[in-house]
């Protein structure tokens, strides 16, 4: 969407928003309201209230543990669960987005807004600011809270126009542009080249390859095999498609990433 929106002679805003301490604090008389509401109910919304019940915390210093206190709110992490009722918690924030025009995609506790405009639009910045207060108050009602410290905007200039000066705010915060910030494992630039994510995957990758290089003799061809697809190729592959259309020149690192691995599993010089 971004590369076709900067095709189109359109400029482009990539705000990725920052939850502390997201799924901690999920309210669970929200949640099961929430539920109600998608029309889950009768035992499956018992056992999901049952689910999150009778759950307490404690806290352990010095060698000692606290009395355990009742806990009202979160999701457990690292479940199968956790992300779907996180998801299911969020979804009314949606039409709070779309209210202003601009699309947003959520993954779990990252949400990421975007939104493509004519570089004449002047009223851009008052917009994404609006947009912005209407979710921090969304927040504060859901008990969530947002890390403008952390909370990142990448402005993507139109091909044919010069950049645009955008001021926007969260709440007292301003969101200065930055030129390059990692989304969900990737780092997008701000030319939308991935100049940057490209030579973050090959140094991680040369890393790799350098230490089962060690070991090499110690291991079989499957062995060595399996290593590589663990830890070189794995990375390789994840979200290769945002790689097409780009010219040979700026993937060539990761076909000699590609190469050397295939080296070191046949053990060639």
């Amino acid at each position: 969407m971004l590369h076709a929106a900067r095709t189109a002679s359109f400029s482009s805003v990539l705000i990725l928003l920052d939850l502390s301490a997201a799924f901690d604090t999920v309210d669970h008389s929200i949640l099961l309201s929430s539920l109600s509401a998608a029309g889950i109910g009768g035992s499956a919304l018992a056992w999901i209230e049952s689910y999150l019940s009778e759950r307490s915390s404690q806290v352990a210093w010095a060698g000692k543990v606290s009395a355990p206190r009742p806990l009202t709110t979160g999701v457990p992490q690292g479940s199968v669960l956790g992300p779907l009722l996180f998801s299911t918690y969020t979804k009314s924030l949606g039409p709070v987005i779309t209210a202003h025009g601009l699309s947003y995609h959520c993954y779990a506790d990252d949400t990421q807004l975007f939104l493509s405009f004519s570089p004449s639009d002047t009223q851009v910045s008052a917009r994404i600011s609006a947009c912005l207060r209407d979710i921090q108050s969304w927040m504060d009602n859901h008990h969530l809270k947002l890390n403008p410290g952390k909370t990142e905007l990448i402005y993507i200039p139109a091909l044919t126009f010069p950049p645009l000066n955008l001021s926007i705010s969260l709440g007292d915060t301003p969101l200065t542009p930055t030129p390059c910030a990692r989304n969900l494992g990737v780092v997008i630039d701000n030319w939308l080249s991935l100049s940057e994510n490209i030579a973050v995957v090959t140094r991680a990758c040369r890393f790799f390859l350098y230490n089962i290089r060690i070991i090499r003799p110690f291991l079989t061809t499957h062995s060595t095999q399996l290593l590589v697809q663990a830890m070189v190729l794995s990375r390789l592959d994840y979200c290769n498609s945002l790689l097409a259309g780009l010219p040979g020149s700026a993937i060539r690192p990761l076909q000699l990433i590609q190469n050397a691995a295939a080296r070191l599993v046949f053990n060639l010089p």
